[in-house]
């Protein structure tokens, strides 16, 4: 494994040893893995309440360095007393380290109250397919959320491949913002049955010319999808 160069702090030490043999490299790596998770124990001040604080800089970094072992750290940093910068940074850290683990961590985050961690949540867990990460998804798709994280909600329900969540992308096709019709067409057209064709079709016929093209548009795309599969239930 190709291990990354080594972060900036201890950067003189630790450049030393990156030219000497691979074991003191990884050492060099693991004593400034160390090092910043220390600084993850220290309180944020007052004052950085809403702004990148060293703790969420330190999240952040752990995301490019970090492995499956720091998940379980930084899923702690994802609780409400936190603040929204710090849990923003380690839900998108625990996104680009990946695996089971870090997408459990992170369906807890899809109902965080600050926008923007709920939509790390649901960015990350869309390709992992993580049950439980369902329902929650298909709140936030037809709920009262962000109009991006609506859009990407139901962008992501469609990865399930059930035909039991439907109804909600046809709800979410009718949200007052283009954007959730964006994200239901996405999620529809992700769904690939011919169910959701049926309700593509559908809702091509229904609201302003744009949603009707958009829909229509999917159903189009989704519908040679399945005949190119040569499924025999696509009419």
């Amino acid at each position: 494994m190709k291990l990354p160069r080594p972060p900036g702090v201890g950067r003189a030490r630790s450049s030393a040893l990156w030219v000497m043999r691979p074991g003191a490299r990884a050492l060099a790596l693991q004593d400034d893995l160390d090092g910043l998770l220390a600084r993850l124990d220290a309180p944020d001040r007052p004052d950085e309440e809403n702004t990148l604080s060293e703790r969420a800089l330190v999240a952040c970094a752990l995301g490019s360095i970090g492995t499956e072992a720091h998940v379980c750290r930084l899923s702690r940093l994802l609780r409400p007393e936190e603040t929204a910068a710090v849990r923003g940074c380690a839900a998108d850290a625990l996104r680009r380290i990946g695996g089971p683990k870090a997408a459990a961590a992170l369906v807890v985050a899809l109902d965080d109250e600050n926008w923007a961690v709920q939509d790390a949540a649901v960015k990350a867990l869309e390709a992992t397919h993580v049950v439980d990460a369902w329902p929650p998804m298909a709140r936030l798709a037809t709920g009262s959320a962000h109009a991006a994280v609506r859009m990407n909600a139901a962008g992501a329900l469609g990865e399930a491949k059930s035909d039991t969540w439907i109804p909600t992308l046809e709800a979410a096709a009718h949200d007052a913002s283009i954007l959730g019709a964006v994200g239901a067409a996405a999620g529809l057209k992700n769904t690939g049955t011919p169910a959701a064709v049926d309700a593509l079709r559908k809702l091509s016929r229904e609201g302003s010319l744009v949603r009707r093209l958009l829909m229509w548009w999917a159903a189009r795309r989704l519908h040679r999808k399945l005949r190119r599969r040569d499924d025999p239930a696509v009419r």
